[in-house]
């Protein structure tokens, strides 16, 4: 399972302080931080097990075996034991449900509950520095030598990454594009969405049974950076016509204030 608002986001920043000398492995010291929380059962609210535990009904017999925390991410991954006879669609159901009655809330966001979600994919647990983006690249990679994947409509993208959260836009690759692998472009509204997705998706192999081509798509997941607007510099660049007698005129100005006695 993956859970959300574990942690803030805000905490990303410290990842990127590898250059400092005294600072080499910020994730190893957050993560000495999170075991002290951990041991120290005065501040349960920051221990992420903790919060797990909470997060869990008592109506499935559930235990958590393990929890990896993504700090850059704010969120966390659980391997959870089950009993068998339960499938892993039906915890995913009971854990929503469950959360929406009790709405556990995160200590540094009282306003918002934690979430979760089953991992569909195989995630990829990198300590790279890339941080989270509303935009996403979802790649379409074949499922092994020889095979094709298939370029999936905007339908099927749709029906697959809506449930993890608002979507604003889906972007196919352009036409006449020759860039592989093929991929799309998902925007969703808010940047925690964006992370759930990527962590739940990526890696997913969907099949041939659900318009996954004839031997079955693998998603790979990608954050991309979004453009900044640079409206002022644009605006200026289209409009040479207004811009330059504009700035002739200022010129002439300070020329005359500083060489007219």
């Amino acid at each position: 399972m993956r859970a959300s608002y574990i942690f803030p986001l805000r905490l990303s920043f410290l990842l990127s302080l590898t250059n400092l000398p005294f600072f080499t492995d910020p994730e190893k010291i957050l993560q000495k931080i999170l075991k002290q929380c951990h041991d120290d059962q005065r501040i349960p609210a920051v221990d992420p097990i903790n919060i797990a535990q909470k997060a869990l009904p008592d109506s499935i017999s559930l235990q958590v075996k393990q929890i990896l925390p993504r700090l850059k991410e704010g969120g966390a991954y659980a391997k959870l034991l089950h009993d068998p006879k339960v499938s892993p669609p039906d915890i995913e159901a009971a854990l929503q449900d469950y959360l929406e009655k009790t709405s556990p809330k995160p200590w540094f966001n009282p306003l918002r509950p934690v979430g979760s979600h089953l991992v569909r994919g195989r995630p990829w647990l990198e300590d790279l520095q890339r941080y989270p983006s509303q935009k996403l690249r979802v790649e379409f990679l074949p499922t092994g030598p020889g095979a094709e994947a298939a370029e999936l409509p905007e339908e099927t993208l749709y029906t697959l990454f809506r449930t993890y959260g608002k979507l604003g836009d889906i972007k196919p690759q352009p036409t006449g594009s020759k860039d592989l692998p093929k991929y799309a472009t998902l925007y969703y509204g808010n940047v925690r969405d964006a992370i759930m997705a990527k962590n739940c998706m990526h890696g997913f192999i969907l099949p041939a049974s659900e318009c996954g081509g004839k031997d079955g798509t693998v998603f790979k997941m990608v954050y991309e950076k979004r453009a900044k607007a640079r409206l002022l510099r644009d605006w200026i660049m289209n409009h040479p016509r207004i811009v330059i007698p504009i700035l002739a005129a200022i010129i002439a100005s300070v020329t005359v204030a500083v060489f007219d006695p």
